[in-house]
């Protein structure tokens, strides 16, 4: 049995899911074993409909008989409204975590403005989920979600569970996120994206644990079967493939 720990389901700009829909994504989860999903959606995520986001992961949650989890999102530049919708809809079977992009939110990591969300997750017991990415020249706004930039809040958070989507990204990133992993006992890596780096899951496995790695696919954006065979297809252990793949999320999210 596997969990996803990164989808998107709805439309994103510039990206193209050829009419995806419930019924097609549950049809390849069925095929590939995966039994769960969890979900941030292109609503609140792209589009900044935060209420509509939730009600229809609420949605999603229900039409999937329990099977597509969500994570809700903070914009730091829409705190209040932000933490509001949060408060509200924040149900722990459906919902798993909460969502920052400090590249789509043009607001570098290290801006004081997410603090609110990290006290939020502090006294709520909610894990932070985070886009964390390289520097890059062709996109300078992946600057802002650089792993290291995070590193204040799990310092002064330790409670937070904290991880970095897409373990960095690229090589710098990919070699910061795995630090922090291996530093901090509250910080984990999800593999979602379009990460073909040669040995990148030996790498992390050596690096930071296996007991410290989520799958993640990044559909709709990119197919779940493209990262579900880089595990598959890697020269780790299968006792580490099954934490990858499930027992890592099965504990960090309460799913059984």
């Amino acid at each position: 049995m596997i969990i996803d720990s990164h989808i998107h389901y709805g439309y994103l700009p510039g990206y193209r899911n050829y009419g995806l829909s419930i019924e097609s994504l549950i049809d390849l989860m069925d095929r590939l074993g995966i039994k769960y999903s969890i979900n941030i959606n292109a609503l609140d995520l792209g589009a900044g409909d935060l209420e509509g986001g939730a009600e229809e992961d609420i949605r999603l949650f229900d039409k999937s008989n329990g099977r597509i989890l969500s994570h809700l999102v903070y914009d730091p530049r829409k705190a209040d409204r932000c933490l509001g919708v949060i408060d509200k809809y924040y149900d722990n079977r459906i919902f798993k975590g909460v969502k920052l992009h400090p590249s789509l939110h043009l607001t570098d990591a290290v801006d004081d403005r997410y603090e609110r969300v990290f006290e939020y997750a502090a006294k709520n017991d909610i894990i932070i989920i985070s886009h964390t990415w390289d520097k890059s020249l062709t996109n300078p706004v992946q600057q802002y979600s650089f792993p290291a930039k995070f590193e204040k809040h799990i310092i002064k958070y330790p409670e937070v569970r904290f991880i970095c989507a897409h373990s960095g990204g690229r090589y710098d990133g990919i070699l910061e996120a795995a630090r922090l992993a291996r530093t901090y006992d509250n910080v984990y890596l999800d593999i979602a994206g379009d990460i073909y780096a040669n040995g990148f899951i030996e790498y992390l496995s050596k690096s930071a644990g296996s007991n410290k790695i989520l799958f993640g696919s990044d559909c709709s954006m990119m197919d779940q079967r493209t990262m579900l065979g880089v595990v598959l297809g890697s020269g780790i252990g299968i006792k580490d493939k099954e934490d990858i793949l499930f027992n890592n999320a099965s504990e960090l999210f309460g799913i059984s």
